[in-house]
């Protein structure tokens, strides 16, 4: 399947926009994270990322089948001689 490129980009914009609301509240002063609970932040981050990039790419696989986008598959012509 050509889904090479689309699910990295969705996957990182469905987290970053969760990661933007602690980035908001950070500036506005509201959220103060030490050095130990920014660790479990990006840790919770990238364990999202992986999470979402899995459903991304299901996602996009999903709507290439349904849309009929498959890769040709080229025969070896030593194949057909047999």
């Amino acid at each position: 399947m050509p889904a090479d490129d689309a699910p990295p980009y969705i996957a990182m914009v469905v987290v970053l926009q969760f990661g933007a609301l602690f980035i908001f509240l950070f500036y506005k002063g509201v959220f103060r994270p030490g050095f130990f609970m920014a660790g479990i932040l990006l840790l919770v981050l990238v364990l999202l990322c992986m999470v979402a990039l899995r459903m991304a790419k299901g996602a996009v696989i999903g709507i290439l089948l349904k849309l009929g986008m498959r890769r040709e598959q080229v025969r070896d012509p030593k194949d057909e001689s047999r």
